[in-house]
């Protein structure tokens, strides 16, 4: 049987996990912006490398699709003026895919508002 201790233990726990992927769906966000502004002024070369990929690939230890949907995110809060945003970066990323033609606020709503499942539904 669980005593309500185990149980305080474990919301416990499962609120600490939520706390630590909030930080770090916002750590992908700037993340998305710093390799997009890394990409723009061709800081890689400084680094050694003649290209961006192996910049990413070689330093990051990232693979071409995560630092492509990385840099759509960031590329679109770019172009939207938006300096970040409070939702998972997949979940945006589904979402700008899902609604291409929809305004910055539509599409930010149904990031927030939808499970990645939910948007990808819509995107198919």
């Amino acid at each position: 049987m669980t005593t309500n201790n185990s149980i305080a233990e474990k919301n416990k726990l499962l609120d600490h996990t939520t706390v630590l992927n909030k930080q770090l769906e916002s750590n992908y966000i700037a993340l998305g912006i710093a390799l997009l502004e890394v990409q723009e002024t061709e800081a890689f070369r400084e680094a050694g490398y003649e290209d961006f990929a192996s910049y990413y690939r070689n330093e990051l230890g990232r693979e071409k699709s995560t630092v492509s949907r990385l840099l759509g995110v960031a590329r679109w809060l770019k172009e939207n003026k938006l300096p970040e945003a409070t939702v998972s970066y997949r979940k945006l990323d589904v979402a700008i895919r899902a609604y291409p033609n929809k305004d910055a606020g539509y599409i930010l709503a149904a990031a927030e508002n939808n499970t990645i499942d939910e948007l990808r539904d819509e995107h198919r």
